[in-house]
């Protein structure tokens, strides 16, 4: 499974990625992982530069930065 919902596409395949992303987890309670994300997100960026953080994977594609701001905006809501 790739982890990508073209917006185009996004309702299609909407519970194929949702069942990928929650098989990540396996069988851990979703909250004790949530609860552990800041200082595994904090640990997985420590040693990155601003010029890493701020460069897209790919043309199209988002950068670390965008993902961690994405996955804080998905926290507040």
């Amino acid at each position: 499974m790739t982890f990508s919902n073209p917006a185009g596409a996004a309702f299609s395949n909407a519970h194929a990625y949702r069942e990928a992303v929650i098989a990540l987890i396996g069988q851990r309670d979703p909250l004790d992982v949530l609860g552990e994300l800041p200082e595994w997100i904090r640990l997985k960026l420590r040693n990155l530069d601003e010029v890493r953080l701020r460069k897209p994977e790919a043309p199209g594609k988002w950068s670390v930065m965008e993902v961690v701001a994405h996955l804080n905006d998905a926290e507040l809501v």
